[in-house]
């Protein structure tokens, strides 16, 4: 019996009974990545650990292909639906592209029913409202995790124009968070923004995961004489990457022997290059497409040192971004551009510099330049232990099963 429940099937586990503590759990997330994609594959491990823990897990999300994609792996479906998406586009375009995959995700999601739970994650906060009509028509509850503060940050950006407008985005956002079982966030002043929002609600805060298995190689390094400053992610207008290469421009007027590579795309991929080009930095700065996490691995291999930076709205340092965790993960020290609970822990931990703390960027880099690399690879590394996957993945489980 227990052989039929647990098997690859998706009907068996309608049954109650003695193993009821196994669900059938919709996983809503409309830019779920793989290893061999590249991106934030924090809801890649949560799906296949909540799959191995015994539930049933269908994972809706998009893709840019032209049709329907299905895949089944064990206890583990993914249904792809055709969306298009990507930082590069225009406003109309992602607004789009949220509406639709409301409307596509609820239909996959309503043929799919019975349901235990449905864990929802953001962003963009409208993923919430399949939650909430699941819950509404349905009765499934669900778990919302909160990834970054959405819709606050694209009103501090300037993308949502209209007092209106933004206060019904704000209603939504605590409709969402209140009507949920249970809130996930991944960094402390997320945590305290949503306990505003939603007095008394369980929050759990998961942030977001370090994985040595896949960063920390064997160190290959570039030529002795070289330091190598590396930034891969999104090429967007969040991430202020304008900061990083006015640093490269300061640094060879200086005659610095420093090199830096951006992996990556986004809306300010030309942009960058335009700059490179017109300011004749392609000796010293080189870019890169999209990697895998494997190729985003062995670049870091190379690497003295990792830039994680945003603009310095306040908002946008509640993030808790990737890139962050895998240059910990791979012993890669931090030139962070960016205040708040991550310049907090590179200060505590002595695995960086936070660009603010010196008078002008370059200062900062020649500071990260002077110090002891190994120590530096070693407190990121003990750093990363706080993060750990195998440790904070089984917290979102538990979070997800209530």
């Amino acid at each position: 019996m227990a052989s039929q429940i647990l098997d690859g099937g998706f009907g068996e586990s309608r049954r109650a009974g003695i193993f009821a503590r196994y669900m059938r759990i919709l996983y809503l997330h409309q830019y779920y990545r793989t290893p061999c994609e590249g991106g934030g594959v924090r809801s890649y491990h949560i799906a296949h650990g909540l799959a191995e823990a015994g539930h049933q897990v269908h994972v809706v999300t998009t893709w840019d292909g032209p049709a329907r994609r299905v895949e089944r792996n064990g206890r583990l479906l993914i249904t792809y639906l055709p969306i298009a998406y990507g930082n590069h586009l225009g406003k109309g375009a992602r607004v789009r592209a949220f509406w639709a995959f409301v409307w596509g995700s609820y239909r996959v999601a309503r043929a799919w029913l019975p349901a235990g739970r449905v864990f929802a994650t953001s962003t963009p906060l409208t993923i919430g409202l399949t939650a909430l009509l699941l819950k509404a028509v349905h009765g499934v509850p669900y778990v919302f995790e909160v990834r970054d503060n959405w819709p606050e940050a694209p009103i501090q950006l300037g993308y949502v124009k209209g007092s209106a407008y933004a206060a019904a985005l704000r209603w939504l956002e605590r409709l969402i968070y209140r009507q949920a079982r249970r809130l996930v966030v991944l960094s402390p002043p997320l945590q305290a923004h949503v306990a505003a929002k939603a007095p008394g609600k369980p929050i759990a805060l998961i942030p977001n995961l370090a994985d040595p298995a896949t960063y920390l190689l064997e160190r290959t390094g570039m030529a002795a004489s070289i330091y190598h400053v590396v930034y891969a992610g999104t090429l967007g207008y969040a991430n202020h990457l304008d900061r990083l290469l006015a640093l490269a421009l300061a640094a060879r007027q200086a005659g610095m022997p420093v090199r830096f590579t951006l992996a990556g795309q986004g809306a300010e991929q030309e942009a960058i290059a335009n700059f490179i080009a017109a300011h004749g930095l392609r000796q010293t700065v080189t870019m890169l497409p999209q990697l895998s996490n494997a190729g985003v691995a062995r670049l870091l291999a190379t690497a003295d040192a990792a830039y994680v930076g945003f603009r310095p709205e306040p908002v946008l340092q509640q993030n808790s971004p990737n890139k962050f965790f895998d240059a910990l993960a791979a012993g890669v020290p931090l030139l962070l551009g960016v205040e708040g609970w991550l310049a907090e822990a590179v200060r505590q931990s002595g695995c960086g510099v936070v660009l603010a703390d010196y008078n002008a960027d370059c200062a900062a880099l020649q500071a990260l330049m002077a110090a002891d690399q190994p120590r530096l690879q070693q407190a990121a590394i003990a750093l990363s232990a706080r993060f750990a996957k195998d440790k904070l993945v089984p917290l979102a489980i538990s979070a997800i099963e209530g």
